[in-house]
């Protein structure tokens, strides 16, 4: 967990203090004349990550970084090895296992070898790697009390999107060809992406002034009229309003199996934890006696803390338990 957040933060810092292909003063290319060639395909593929090409750097600070970023992703793969040693194949199917090998693999591609700084493509790999490491972050807070319980929620929205995702594209697709016959609008022109502005008009982006109005349409003028109030009811109105309440409709659902499948990951994540620690440093740690007093106030502050966050659900049990034996007791 420490590791994955030093991690993540070190490489938020690498992405802020670098310089940006739109950022002034970025001149990947020009001190070496080592433009890309997009027309020559060798040429091109050839200076894919190629440390030549890349502008060197020597403040302080961005090495810091650079080094403090190498050193977190060494742990993190170190800690993923001692895993995938200890459960094996079960392990190395996971979600989190994939995710973080690739994390690890585009970062590594883009900020390898140090001192030099990242160029088109090695932001592209960055790019597809923070957005890799985020989701493998949010695997983590799942484990959290306070908030895990809605991103239980939303992996499941997730999945109930996904399901109806393939109706999506047939029907965007099918409103696209007309479209792109049609329409002479910017996005529907020849080497244009049609079906993603065909997208873009089912989530509401209709610009019915500017693509139906003032725009010469001629001979398709009034077929478009008709093509528009098709896609308004069975793209904006009928397709959305089913996606959205087949994903609304299962929050009531996720609500009552969430505390429950929150509770299977951390069990899961204990059991990998320990798995993956060696069993002499692993006796170090063992507790075999844990007390909760729940009516006991905390004294100091990080007690008040640790009773807050640590474990609130826990107390709350145990303060019902309580409650319905004395009950028991009375009646």
């Amino acid at each position: 967990m420490f590791t994955q957040v030093g991690f993540l933060v070190s490489l938020c810092l690498y992405y802020l203090l670098m310089k940006k292909p739109h950022d002034d003063g970025y001149n990947c290319y020009t001190s070496r004349n080592a433009a890309p060639n997009h027309t020559n395909g060798s040429v091109y593929l050839s200076r894919l990550f190629d440390p030549s090409s890349r502008p060197q750097f020597s403040e302080t600070h961005l090495v810091v970084v650079q080094r403090a970023l190498h050193f977190f992703m060494l742990t993190v793969f170190l800690w993923e090895a001692a895993t995938l040693w200890s459960l094996g194949r079960r392990h190395a199917m996971s979600v989190q296992f994939v995710l973080t090998m690739l994390s690890l693999l585009l970062i590594s591609a883009a900020t390898l070898p140090g001192g030099y700084a990242p160029c088109d493509n090695e932001w592209r790999a960055i790019a597809a790697g923070s957005m890799t490491s985020f989701l493998i972050f949010s695997l983590f807070i799942v484990r959290f009390d306070q908030i895990g319980f809605y991103f239980v929620m939303y992996f499941e929205v997730i999945k109930t999107m996904l399901k109806v995702s393939l109706m999506l594209f047939f029907f965007v697709l099918g409103m696209s060809i007309p479209l792109d016959v049609m329409m002479p609008q910017d996005g529907f022109k020849q080497g244009q992406p049609s079906i993603i502005s065909t997208l873009a008009m089912t989530l509401g982006e209709m610009q019915f002034r500017d693509n139906f109005i003032k725009g010469n349409n001629s001979p398709f003028t009034y077929d478009l009229y008709v093509l528009f109030i098709v896609c308004c009811i069975f793209l904006n109105l009928a397709l959305m309003n089913l996606m959205i309440g087949a994903a609304v409709g299962d929050i009531s659902k996720v609500e009552k199996r969430a505390y429950i499948t929150r509770l299977r990951t951390q069990v899961n994540f204990l059991l990998e934890s320990e798995a993956a620690v060696l069993s002499g440093i692993r006796g170090w740690f063992h507790v075999e006696k844990l007390v909760i007093r729940p009516n006991k106030k905390p004294k100091t502050f990080w007690q008040a803390i640790y009773h807050r966050f640590i474990y609130p659900e826990q107390i709350e049990f145990i303060k019902k338990t309580e409650e319905q034996n004395q009950t028991a007791e009375r009646t």
